[in-house]
Parts: C-alpha cells; sequence; structure tokens
C-alpha cells in the first residue's frame, strides 16, 4: 500500500516474502503522515485482515527502537516479542 498527498507518495507499507515464503512487514512514512496515527493503524489492520484472507499465517516485523511508540504499535497491532532483538511476530 503507499500513501500519497498531492501527488507525492508520503508513506507505503506491506509484505516482503522471503524465498522460504515467510513474509516480513514493512512500513516507512514521511512527517505528513505522523500526524494521522489512526489512519495509519486502520490501513495496517486492515493489510493484516486481508493477508489473513490470502492465507497469512504468520508474519514477522522488526520493530524500530528509535522510534519511542514503536513497540507499543506493533502490540497494538497483535504482534509480539519473538525472543529474537527487536523482532515481533504476528500470528492469525
Amino acid at each position: 500500500m503507499a500513501a500519497h498527498r498531492d501527488g507525492a507518495c508520503v508513506a507505503i507499507g506491506g509484505l516482503a516474502y522471503a524465498p522460504d515464503g515467510a513474509a516480513m512487514a514493512f512500513y516507512a512514512g514521511t512527517e505528513t503522515v505522523q500526524r494521522f496515527p489512526v489512519a495509519i493503524t486502520k490501513a495496517v489492520k486492515a493489510g493484516l485482515v486481508a493477508a489473513r484472507a490470502r492465507g497469512v499465517r504468520r508474519i514477522t516485523a522488526e520493530c524500530d527502537t528509535t522510534i519511542e511508540a514503536a513497540a507499543r504499535w506493533l502490540q497494538r497491532l497483535g504482534f509480539r516479542p519473538s525472543g529474537v532483538d527487536n523482532i515481533w511476530i504476528w500470528e492469525a
């Protein structure tokens, strides 16, 4: 998914797949979208629902520890710490 404002891409996120089929989540947004955390969260939740509907049962994400709220946000989305530093897991 990508978010645009005035014709410019201001955020991108989705799933990337490793050669073994493992799904990995990614997200990057500019300062423009940081003012809209509820909209971002809703978009990610919709993406997780869509992934589950496509049969994805496990997604990994790296928690950006430079962002104070990142771990709380991942937890709110249903991810849990994996036991490996900064790696979080979501399971359907």
